[in-house]
Formats: structure tokens, sequence, C-alpha cells
């Protein structure tokens, strides 16, 4: 799971692999219904560490997200982990917005990066041009060989484990 988004102690007991399309409306209700009860009763208290991974699902404009998504996460990421997740989040909260009126999905994505603190908008753009869809694409295979078929869709271990529980859809807390 190296080079992909995390957020937790490397200690944890459980990880938790998700699987994600911004572009996708169950994982947005994952992202806001779901998410931060986990964030709160067990990432904050050192029990789970989350890993998140793009899964297209949803065509071109998932393929842009995705690329937004892992250079946001190389921007900022590793040094301030935080900014990430709340860029994230705030890229999932204007889903709607976006499906509704965007011609240009990166125009939207670089908009709602200014409103987020510690991640610059115009850095996240060149940042874009340089991740290549092969780097989405491992993320792709990385889970449809663990049986991933659709998004959300999320694998359990026991970190430090390589067997998982195999869970699909926006599940309920």
């Amino acid at each position: 799971w190296e080079d992909d988004p995390v957020l937790g102690s490397e200690d944890a007991e459980v990880t938790l692999v998700w699987f994600s399309d911004l572009n996708c409306m169950y994982c947005r209700r994952f992202a806001q219904n779901t998410f931060p009860q986990i964030r709160e009763n067990y990432v904050s208290q050192g029990d789970v560490r989350v890993v998140k991974k793009d899964f297209i699902t949803m065509g071109e404009n998932s393929v842009t997200l995705a690329k937004a998504s892992q250079a946001a996460w190389q921007l900022v990421g590793e040094d301030n982990p935080e900014v990430f997740w709340t860029w994230s989040d705030t890229i999932s909260e204007n889903q709607p917005e976006r499906k509704r009126n965007s011609k240009n999905v990166t125009e939207d994505i670089i908009s709602t990066t200014q409103e987020v603190d510690g991640i610059d908008a115009e850095q996240l753009r060149k940042k874009m041009k340089q991740i290549s869809e092969e780097e989405i694409n491992q993320d792709i295979q990385d889970g449809k060989q663990r049986g991933i078929s659709g998004t959300p869709g999320f694998l359990i271990f026991k970190t430090g484990s390589d067997e998982a529980k195999q869970m699909t859809g926006a599940q309920p807390y």
C-alpha cells in the first residue's frame, strides 16, 4: 500500500483499505455518513489504519479525479495527511455541484482546492499532469486481484496479515 493515502497509526490492529471513486455517489455517501464515525471511534483511537485507493468506475471524469487525488497526496500527504483528507472530503462534498455544472472537471477540482488550506491549487494542477494512468490502473488491478468489482469497496486486514475480509457498498456505520 505504498504511495497511497493513509490515515492512522502504523501500529493499528486493523487496516481498512478503501477503494473509492471520487465521482461515485455511493462513495460520497460512505465518506459523509460512515467514515467520520470510523475515523472518530477507531482511527483516532489508534485501532484502525485507513488506506485509500482509487478504483475508477465512472469514466474520464473519474480518471481526472483520481489523478487529482494522487497529486494531492504527493503534494501534502506524507508531511500533512490531514490536509489530504480535508481536501478529499471537500472534493467529495462538492460532487453534486460538479456533476450538474461541470464542463471542465479539472477547473472544478482547482476551484475546490482553493477552498482548502494547506494545498496550493496551481501546484496541484501541475502535479496532476505528471500522474500517469498507469499509476491509477495499478490501484484498480490491486483491487481486482482481491475481488473488488465496484465502489466503494473495502478490504479489512488484521495489520500484517495477507488475508482480508471484503465488503462492498456504502455500508452504514
